[in-house]
């Protein structure tokens, strides 16, 4: 019976394997044990998802943005027409090319006080107000750099005295507009200047020259 007892209880007790350690220089290192590991046989590894990163950063770099590109250029724009831009003003006329003669009322011939629209006229005057041509003209009428040119006017919108001829067409066109209406043949001519004198005197100068030059396109058809 006792015999009996004892061949039970061995085979009751579970089997274990020692683990191997391994010696080097006095110094014990034990082998971990492989069956406590996440990684069993038929289990799936695990994987920790890394913490999510700050928003310090991303709001800062958001705020910076908007204080640098939204902000700044709004202040600084505030500060300029308001502090330091000198007032501008804007003379608009309105006029159109034609001709003497053109069909009867009745349609039977043509009548000398009857005016058509020129079209190719307009064309060519509304080009001729945006060409080099127009300031040769406008020298022995007025003074055009005396209208933008002065230290009485602020630094960024008046005339530098130096500039080239190739700026100061760039720098009319920039203040003389034009808008052409192509079946009327209505001009539109808008100047823009530092007095309202000087923009009302400015616009009745081109509009003097292109009237000229009409003129001269009108008889130069009727010569040949």
């Amino acid at each position: 019976m006792t015999q009996t007892t004892i061949r039970e209880a061995v085979l009751r007790a579970e089997p274990r394997i020692a683990e191997p350690e391994a010696r080097t220089d006095g110094l014990s290192v034990s082998t971990p044990d492989h069956r406590k590991s996440a990684l069993q046989v038929g289990q799936p590894p695990t994987y920790e998802a890394p913490a999510a990163a700050s928003g310090g950063n991303g709001f800062v770099i958001g705020a910076a943005s908007v204080l640098a590109f939204v902000i700044l250029p709004f202040v600084i724009a505030c500060a300029y027409y308001w502090g330091i831009a000198t007032p501008q003003y804007i003379a608009e006329a309105r006029f159109a090319v034609r001709t003497l003669g053109g069909p009867d009322v009745g349609g039977k011939g043509t009548h000398l006080l009857a005016t058509v629209p020129l079209q190719q006229d307009a064309y060519v005057v509304d080009s001729f107000i945006h060409s080099p041509a127009i300031l040769d003209r406008l020298k022995g009428r007025v003074d055009f750099r005396k209208f933008f040119a002065g230290d009485q006017f602020d630094f960024w919108a008046r005339l530098r005295a130096r500039d080239t001829r190739e700026n100061l067409i760039d720098y009319f066109n920039r203040h003389v507009k034009t808008y052409l209406d192509g079946p009327s043949g209505i001009v539109t001519l808008k100047t823009r200047t530092f007095s309202p004198r000087d923009s009302q005197m400015l616009a009745q100068a081109v509009i003097d020259e292109s009237e000229k030059l009409a003129n001269q396109l009108a008889a130069r058809a009727r010569a040949d």
